[in-house]
């Protein structure tokens, strides 16, 4: 093989590799749970949550999320997420309930 033949594969790869991660991250609840876990340790509260189930390209709910900052605790049974890229690109944050 050449070096011309050689880049294109080596761009197909990486592309299918990146596809898998980012699927893996927004469509299956490990990689939810795990992207989570890494917010929050990015994060200067400490923020826990008992239990993440979902995904976030649907809706993704954190049970028994706790956030402790400068003495401060806040504590909240159940958050249902549902992120919606589409609407952050316009300049839009919808909360509800």
């Amino acid at each position: 093989m050449n070096k011309k033949s050689i880049v294109p594969l080596v761009l197909l790869a990486t592309t299918l590799v990146f596809t898998g991660i980012v699927v893996w991250l927004f469509y299956t609840e490990t990689g939810a749970q795990y992207l989570v876990t890494r917010i929050f340790r990015f994060v200067p509260a400490r923020i826990e949550a008992g239990s993440v189930t979902g995904t976030l390209a649907s809706e993704l709910t954190l049970r028994d999320l706790t956030v402790n900052s400068e003495g401060q605790r806040i504590t909240v049974g159940r958050v249902i997420l549902q992120w919606r890229p589409w609407e952050l690109s316009m300049g839009k944050v919808v909360l509800s309930r």
